[in-house]
């Protein structure tokens, strides 16, 4: 299937009726097929968006913002290869060296176990 306008697909990856995957799609190099551009994802099944993965349109991650704590609001933010850019763990509304620390260890941890 080929598109060449901006669309969004949802996906319930979970047959609950509520989608929890919606990937977003533009022809942003107008070669008259639409790229995924981001995906929205609720991965905790809750019906609240949870992580939003940025991409380049080729397919290459940019960024991922992650809400790890389920308070709605981006607590964790990495570039593509997993780097932290911004962590507010304790929601202050403030990212500091220890918690961009903190969530890169537990980002490291979790891919080691990949």
């Amino acid at each position: 299937m080929t598109y060449s306008n901006d669309h969004s697909i949802a996906y319930d990856t979970n047959n609950d009726g509520i989608p929890d995957t919606i990937v977003n799609y533009s022809d942003h190099d107008h070669d008259q097929v639409a790229h995924a551009t981001s995906a929205i994802l609720d991965i905790d099944h809750n019906g609240i968006p949870d992580t939003v993965v940025e991409l380049d349109g080729m397919g290459n991650v940019l960024s991922i913002s992650m809400d790890t704590n389920g308070d709605g609001t981006i607590d964790v933010v990495t570039d593509g290869s997993g780097h932290v850019m911004m962590a507010d763990l304790d929601s202050d509304g403030i990212s500091n060296t220890n918690e961009m620390s903190l969530a890169q260890t537990s980002i490291n941890n979790a891919l080691s176990d990949v």
